[in-house]
């Protein structure tokens, strides 16, 4: 599924990272997210997605929105962004508030560290992480 890591080639072309309610609007089925796919696999982009929202998808679905996410998964487009514990002293660096849900804390990381839109349905939510973060919102 998708590509491990994070080439060079995929930060010189761009991209946009996908959180934890963008890959809900995929298990649904959301056009807006079946044309994000399509337009990133054309122009090309990167979508990346980090670990934790893969997985808190994944764990939210059903067999039909599981199956839904594994074919998104394979898009020429999709890199997955692991998450280690090499990655926690910078995230816990750049980001405000108390319970905050750590798959919107690595989205709004790789964002701002990308300089890339976060693609979401919670925007207000990702900007109270971090205010540099730049969101693209769904519906």
């Amino acid at each position: 599924m998708g590509h491990p890591g994070h080439s060079s080639f995929a930060q010189v072309i761009g991209g946009k990272v996908l959180d934890t309610t963008a890959l809900y609007g995929v298990v649904r089925g959301n056009t807006y997210m079946a044309a994000v796919g399509s337009w990133a696999v054309e122009m090309p982009i990167t979508l990346l997605i980090p670990a934790t929202a893969w997985a808190r998808a994944l764990l939210d679905s059903d067999a039909a929105g599981r199956r839904r996410l594994a074919r998104f998964g394979t898009l020429e487009a999709v890199v997955f962004a692991e998450f280690t514990v090499e990655d926690i002293p910078g995230i816990v660096e750049n980001t405000r508030g108390h319970g905050v849900p750590l798959d919107a804390v690595q989205a709004v990381h790789l964002g701002v560290q990308r300089g890339w839109d976060v693609i979401t349905s919670r925007p207000d939510e990702l900007l109270v992480i971090n205010s540099a973060v730049h969101t693209e919102t769904i519906g």
